[in-house]
């Protein structure tokens, strides 16, 4: 019983509901009020740090302009005026006159060592008006070095006395590691002027200790405050002081400008001002001002970790979180009580409709209550006993239904077995005297070319096409019956879309300009590749255009391709006769034309559209029609990119045992296995010990273990494709060097792939196709061919052919007779046909496949006959190959697959 899980059920949903009542409402209140306070706490601390950043500024900016006016007052001074020509004197020659120098030094030296001491400075310089320095009250080694020249002329120093020379100003350097002393400094330079006469510039040093001082008070800045000072240095802002988390940041630390981290920097050092959250140079959110002092050329930012600024918000969170925690206890609680004031009659009917679906038609439910679940109670009971009553009066209605439907199913069965085997007769029995009036009337052609007998060549032209036109209308009769019976299947390649519509154009062609048409292709450049079943596309394309160059003279047939996403579009239009509402309604109605005078003038038997239509639905396609009476038509096909594969039971063979010598070994790699029993069964038969794999990973596995001689693989295999496979394999330097040979044999049952035979021939035989299937079987040496052909007609035809062909030619009505033939002969080439009395030709090939002298004769199976898997079956491995009508031929691929593995390893 499920009574547990229905109460469970609806005490989930009460819940649900009371949880969404009381936690929506509260959580909206909740998000608003942090959202509020947070924004409210971020404008606060802003405006704190705001105010920060501006009191350190000044102090910064004070202090500097302290040492400014320190410095033009020094300038000014009669001792700045008055020391500078006793000095230069002593330097007059280039190099220090220690007797002049002695005597100005012990003069000037403690006066300038005062004011270094009393204005707290690193060192106080004279410099020359040629720009040597003359004096130094810590006696550096840039002391007699002229600041014009290198090196110095590059320093901070050099720099800033030049400048100040120059400009007869106020001159002042960036804060940086000075060359000579190794530590932080700036420097200021003060014209020193008497009698209006330069004398040379007075130059303090600095050092960094008193800007240190400032930017390391973090008073207002809680725990992870700090504040960072910095400039622009190329393409990096430069931190001149140290920070609260890392001491020895000064002209060490650099920020990457454009780079994520220390925006606020960034944008301080470019002379902008703002606050917000940013990612530090730590990596850490922080909430921060930047502004810029433009006197100095530093940017400023004071900062605090946006995890102690926002902790009273966090805090609040948390607070809001355990709220929300107790309120969701107590409606789920609220919500429990509710559950159990109704949950019980709801739990009686759920028995009851389980115990009535197990049979037990008199269950009833007692529910003692006057609200809605109480009428539910009685209604239900009131169903129950018509339920009840009408069940008992079914039975017998079900058991005279099933019996008529039996019986009909039964009939319907056996009219399609009838229908089957009427089909297959006729496709037999109507080509065999049709392909001998298309076969004689083509060579009574050839005979009246060669003799010069012009006017017999038009009526036996009509006699050949007519026989072709009753041809197609057996096959189209028979392809028809195949979709309607669900046995037409589709075969899924890949091909060139390009490629394909210019096939079609080259076919389509004359039959276009009969009527004085013109066909124009409007191909995107983006068609690409698809899979699908190319003769079915090129037959439906065959299709459209053929109507459209019958229902147009003088006019416009234009092919329009497209690709939209993951399908193609193909639109054949033409400028003819076009069709009314009322045709189109009829159109794709087999056996039907757009009306009985269309039939009369056109002709045609109404197949073709509805078979096109067919062929597109099977492949997950359509075929759409626009038309305009008088104006002319357009048909769309619509197919996907990529169809599907047709899933088809095939036998799996028993897996292949590995052999115990691996020595000139194949390995096979395909899924399909019917076509790697037939690669096994024709590499076997070559001489070769043959390894199979159903997939890609099984075959890298094997090739890895058994070293094969080469290697035949699948194109198109399930998970990992041939392409991969392969690329494993090249890549792999145990297995790069094994030969491999790409095989795309796909398994359809129009395709007769691989059947055995050396060649196929459809009938009716063109004797052109006949020449070149003997040029490439019949040995140079052999002029003797068997014909095997009941039908005397079409074997009479056979052998005229053959013998024009210079062979002379053996003839049987049946394999029997074939085989006595062969006891006295043994010709270059066996032409069979598959349907005929005494011994047919699945036979005739299994007896003659046994005898060794006989086995390497060339078979060319010679049939107008649909095979069935089984005959496949019966085929494979007796002869070389069988390709069936208006399919590939298969033959040149199994040919070079072998030939591969030859020329790579010859078998042992």
């Amino acid at each position: 019983m499920t009574k547990p899980a229905r109460r469970s059920r609806i005490a989930t949903q009460l819940m649900l509901w009371f949880l969404a009542m009381a936690l929506v409402p509260f959580g909206i209140a909740t998000f608003l009020t942090y959202r509020t306070s947070r924004d409210l706490m971020m404008r606060q601390i802003t405006t704190s740090l705001h105010a920060i950043a501006t009191r350190q500024a000044a102090l910064i900016e004070t202090y500097m302009h302290d040492e400014e006016r320190d410095a033009t007052v020094l300038a000014g001074s009669e001792a700045a005026a008055g020391a500078l020509p006793v000095f230069a004197s002593a330097w007059k020659t280039g190099s220090k006159d220690e007797t002049a120098f002695s005597a100005a030094d012990k003069l000037y030296h403690p006066v300038f060592e005062r004011f270094r001491d009393a204005l707290d400075l690193e060192d106080v310089y004279l410099v020359g008006a040629d720009g040597r320095v003359v004096f130094s009250t810590n006696r550096g080694a840039d002391l007699g070095g002229n600041l014009k020249q290198p090196p110095f002329a590059s320093t901070a120093l050099g720099r800033t006395a030049v400048d100040a020379l120059m400009t007869l100003g106020i001159v002042q350097s960036d804060f940086d590691f000075y060359d000579t002393d190794k530590k932080p400094a700036t420097f200021i330079a003060a014209p020193v002027l008497a009698g209006g006469v330069l004398r040379g510039v007075i130059v303090l040093q600095l050092d960094a200790d008193e800007i240190n001082r400032v930017v390391s008070n973090t008073s207002g800045l809680g725990e992870t405050g700090e504040m960072v000072v910095a400039s622009l240095r190329g393409s990096d802002a430069l931190i001149l002081t140290p920070t609260r988390h890392d001491p020895n940041a000064a002209f060490h630390r650099r920020i990457r400008m454009g780079g994520p981290v220390g925006a606020a920097v960034q944008a301080s050092v470019l002379g902008k001002r703002g606050a917000g959250i940013e990612t530090d140079y730590r990596g850490e959110r922080v909430l921060a001002t930047w502004q810029y002092l433009p006197a100095l050329r530093w940017g400023i930012v004071v900062k605090i970790d946006a995890k102690e600024a926002f902790a009273p918000v966090a805090a609040l969170a948390r607070l809001a979180t355990i709220i929300a925690s107790i309120t969701a206890i107590l409606a789920a609680l609220a919500a429990w009580l509710a559950a159990r004031s109704f949950s019980s009659p709801i739990e009686k009917l759920t028995g009851a409709v389980h115990d009535i679906a197990s049979g037990d038609l008199h269950r009833t439910v007692t529910v003692r209550s006057r609200n809605e679940l109480g009428r539910l109670a009685a209604d239900f009971n009131q169903m129950t006993a018509e339920l009840r009553e009408m069940i008992e009066t079914m039975d017998e209605k079900v058991r005279s239904r099933t019996a008529e439907l039996a019986t009909a199913r039964d009939q319907a069965e056996e009219a399609n077995r009838t229908k089957s085997a009427f089909l297959a007769n006729m496709s037999h029995e109507l080509r065999t005297p049709m392909n001998a009036i298309i076969g004689y009337s083509e060579m009574l052609l050839e005979e009246c070319e060669d003799l010069g007998r012009e006017n017999f060549i038009p009526d036996l032209q009509k006699i050949r096409n007519a026989g072709k036109h009753l041809l197609a209308l057996i096959n189209d009769i028979l392809d028809l019956s195949k979709i309607e019976a669900g046995k037409m299947t589709i075969f899924v390649e890949e091909f060139s879309i390009s490629e394909m519509l210019g096939e079609v154009v080259a076919t389509i062609q004359p039959l276009v300009e009969k009527k004085s048409n013109r066909l124009e292709v409007k191909a995107a450049p983006d068609l690409g590749r698809m899979r699908a079943d190319l003769t079915k596309v090129r037959q439906t394309l065959f299709n459209l255009l053929s109507n459209a160059s019958k229902f147009t003279e003088n006019g416009l047939i234009t092919i329009t391709a497209e690709r939209v996403a993951d399908r193609i579009s193909i639109r054949v239009s033409d400028t003819g006769i076009g069709m009314t509402p009322d045709q189109l309604a009829k159109l794709f109605q087999a056996f039907t034309q757009a009306d009985e005078s269309t039939t009369r003038k056109f002709g045609g038997t109404g197949l073709g559209l509805v078979i096109s239509r067919r062929f597109c639905r099977l492949m997950g396609g359509d075929v759409t029609v626009e038309s305009e009476f008088g104006a002319g038509s357009t048909f769309i096909i619509d197919l996907p990119a990529i169809v599907p594969e047709q899933v088809r039971e095939a036998p799996t063979p028993a897996p292949t045992p590995p052999p115990t010598h691996t020595e000139g070994a194949i390995l096979v790699i395909d899924d399909d296995p019917d076509a790697s029993e037939l690669l096994r069964r024709t590499l076997e038969k070559g001489g070769y010990r043959v390894l199979v794999a159903s997939s890609g990973m099984e075959g890298l596995v094997l090739a890895t273990k058994y070293r094969p001689s080469a290697i035949t693989l699948d194109v198109m295999l399930p998970g990992m494709d041939g392409w991969s496979v392969l690329s494993a394999l090249k890549s792999d330097p145990d297995t790069a060097d094994i030969p491999v040979v790409m095989v795309t044999l796909l398994q359809d049952r129009q395709m007769g792939f691989a059947l055995g035979a050396s060649d196929f021939l459809s009938k009716p035989v063109d004797p052109d196709h006949l020449r070149r299937i003997l040029a490439r079987h019949v040995p140079p040496d052999s002029v003797d061919a068997l014909v095997v052909e009941d039908d005397d007609a079409s074997r009479e035809m056979l052998c005229r052919m053959l013998e024009k062909a210079g062979l002379r030619v053996h003839e049987a009505a049946n394999g029997e007779l074939a085989l006595a033939k062969l006891a006295d002969v043994r010709p270059g080439i066996v032409l069979l046909d598959l349907m005929m009395p005494v011994m047919d030709g699945f036979e005739f090939l299994a007896v003659m496949r046994q005898d060794e002298s006989k086995a390497d004769i060339p078979v060319v199976i010679i049939t107008a006959k649909d095979l069935t898997e089984e005959e496949h079956r019966l085929l494979n491995g007796s002869a070389e190959a069988v390709i069936q009508k208006n399919s590939m031929d298969q033959q040149a691929l199994l040919q070079k697959i072998c030939s591969a593995i030859a020329r790579s390893q010859p078998p042992s």
